[in-house]
This record gives C-alpha cells, structure tokens and sequence, in this order.
C-alpha cells in the first residue's frame, strides 16, 4: 500500500494565497517616502503591501498563476481605504501590469492618489488611459528595467517617471550619471517630475544631488514602515 503525503504536495504559496484572499492572513501595508532633495522633506508616500512569511512579488507571482490578481488587488484596494484618512499625501500606488479591473480603482479619491504604471502595461493601452480619463496621475515604475523604455514613455505620457534603482545602483559611474542626466533633460521636456529610485548610500545621494534630481526614495533616505 502507497501511502501519499498529501500536506507535503501543498504549495505553501498557494495556501497562503488563499488565505490572504480569505483574510485569514492579515494584509498590512507600509509607506516609505518619496523625498523632496531641496529641503530633504517629505514629498509623497509609496504604498507596499506586506505579508509576515512570504515576499509581494511571490504572493503576486502567485496570484497570476491562479488567476486572482483582480482579486487580490480589491483586497489590497480595501486596505488603503480603510488608511487613506491618517496618510500623508499623495500616496503612490502600483498597480499589476494586467491591470485586470480599472473600474476597482475609482473608489480612491483621485486629488490624493498617483497610480504606478510599470512599463509592461504599455502594451494594455486601453485600460492604462481608463486610469487617466478617471482623473488620476500617472507614474511610470521602473524605467530603465525593461525594454520599452521610449516607447512606454511616449505611450503613457507619466505625470512621473520614476527611475529603476538598477540605474543609480550602477558601479559604471560615467555612463550612470549621463544616462540619468538624459532622463532628467527628457522629464522637463514632457513636463514629468523624475524620482529616482534605490538611494542607499550617501554617494548615490550625493550623485543625485549633483545631478539636479528633485525627488529621490531609498532605504538610505527612509525605510518603509508598517501603518498596522
């Protein structure tokens, strides 16, 4: 006779996902400042969702294996809601590269909220400019990590750019400095405000500085922090 472990064959992934959907694993959130160089305030917040045993990005993989990020994402919708009175503003918030149910993002109010378009949803044109005609500004996350750069940008037209934080984190300083620079010279010309992304050293900050970087986030500046 064959004995079969059935709680061996469960993927941990996958019953942690259902949970999560299930709310039986808590869904926290944690901001981390977006920071202002002039006068090193506070510009904005990004909003992260965190789970205590397994990282987003395995929680998200996950979820688009099942098919469930729509769902997963109203969920992380009602959490933000139920915050949005005691942060800080604006708050930026990603959305998947799906992009599955534009309509679920209307209930945030749209004075207080950029949206973070990630260069993967430029091919889902429709239902990024869904997002604009609801009235919310637009970032465009992690320019410099794909491929589609120009194209994203020119598509998208982002009331932000936000840098990719392999950019500043380059050890080839010459050609990190002029692309960034580029990038700068790009944003003024499509009226966009540029964040660089992965400040964590005082040489990373002192190179954005030089550089004329207004707005700069990164765990060197001020590391994510749980609301509850």
């Amino acid at each position: 006779m064959i004995f079969i472990n059935l709680a061996a064959s469960i993927d941990p992934l996958e019953s942690a996902l259902f949970d999560i959907l299930e709310d039986k694993i808590a869904t926290k959130l944690a901001i981390q400042p977006i920071i202002k160089l002039s006068d090193m305030s506070v510009f904005g917040y990004e909003v992260l969702s965190r789970w205590d045993e397994f990282a987003p990005d395995q929680i998200f993989r996950t979820a688009e294996r099942f098919g469930t990020v729509g769902q997963l994402e109203r969920l992380i919708l009602s959490k933000v809601l139920d915050v949005l009175d005691v942060v800080p503003y604006p708050l930026f918030i990603n959305v998947h590269p799906s992009i599955p149910n534009p309509k679920d993002w209307r209930e945030l109010p749209k004075d207080k909220v950029v949206l973070e378009i990630t260069e993967d949803a430029a091919i889902r044109f429709p239902a990024v400019q869904s997002l604009r005609d609801f009235g919310f500004a637009l970032a465009l996350d992690d320019l410099g990590k794909g491929s589609a750069n120009l194209e994203a940008l020119a598509l998208i037209q982002p009331d932000y750019i936000k840098l990719d934080k392999s950019l500043i984190q380059s050890p080839n300083l010459m050609a990190r400095n002029s692309l960034i620079k580029s990038l700068i010279d790009h944003a003024g010309r499509v009226k966009a405000n540029l964040i660089v992304e992965g400040i964590e050293s005082a040489e990373h900050l002192l190179s954005v500085k030089t550089l004329g970087v207004s707005l700069a986030q990164g765990y060197y500046l001020a590391k994510p922090e749980l609301l509850y």
